[in-house]
């Protein structure tokens, strides 16, 4: 099967350095969200001014510098699509990210979580193509390993409740009859029971940030850079 022929080569043709060069002074901590609504909501609260500009190949993406207890973050509203925004994480490497902070919306499978509560993902169903360039190809990935613990002792501390959970990808998100009906039949969509939410991207981001070190190669232009600070919520 195609998906399963990982290439492990870090070299790829055209490269982020390719593009791109480093930004002095970048900030080395960047957020992001997909919603243009909250994005629009974060930059109406706080001062801001254009750092640089990205694109892909039919859009462009602004990256804003805003400053928080004296503390400069880059921002910028993450494009929906796996291989567009790991492409775009990519450049922000480049620029000098060094930490990235990425939030979302997400339907659920559970009808017991209500709605604006807070989801940890702790690991992310493969069902896309983006995350079988980084990573071999598996069932499934860990998501935040390194930080869950933090994450989540920063939300109890300030009593927030939250769940935490696997991610499915949205086109799993079938009815809790439909799920169970097709487990029974042995088919595919039986992985959508495992799982809590529907996040799409998450298995993408998941497995480009699971290197352990900065690499070169994968999609959209065959470029697979690993970076291993990403907290996805």
């Amino acid at each position: 099967m195609l998906l399963e022929e990982f290439d492990a080569n870090r070299q790829a043709i055209i490269n982020p350095q390719d593009l791109h060069d480093p930004i002095e002074g970048f900030p080395k901590v960047v957020i992001s969200c997909f919603s243009r609504v909250t994005f629009a909501r974060l930059l109406e609260n706080y001062e801001h001014e254009v750092i640089t500009r990205t694109s892909m190949a039919n859009f462009e993406v602004i990256v804003y510098g805003i400053t928080i207890e004296d503390q400069q973050i880059a921002v910028f509203n993450a494009p929906v699509g796996a291989a567009s925004c790991v492409g775009i994480i990519e450049d922000l490497i480049q620029f000098g990210m060094e930490k990235l902070v990425l939030f979302g919306t997400c339907g659920v499978l559970d009808q017991d979580i209500e709605a604006t509560s807070i989801i940890i993902p702790t690991a992310a169903l493969r069902d896309e193509g983006t995350s079988y360039h980084y990573l071999p190809a598996s069932d499934e990935v860990e998501v935040n390993k390194g930080v869950l613990p933090l994450f989540q002792a920063f939300l109890d501390s300030h009593k927030v409740s939250y769940q935490s959970g696997k991610s499915v990808d949205d086109r799993c998100s079938l009815s809790r009859n439909h799920r169970q009906d097709e487990a029974s039949k042995g088919s595919r969509s039986h992985l959508c029971r495992y799982g809590m939410f529907g996040s799409g991207g998450l298995s993408s981001f998941s497995g480009f940030c699971s290197l352990p070190f900065l690499l070169c190669g994968g999609p959209p232009l065959g470029r697979k850079m690993g970076y291993p600070n990403l907290i996805q919520s």
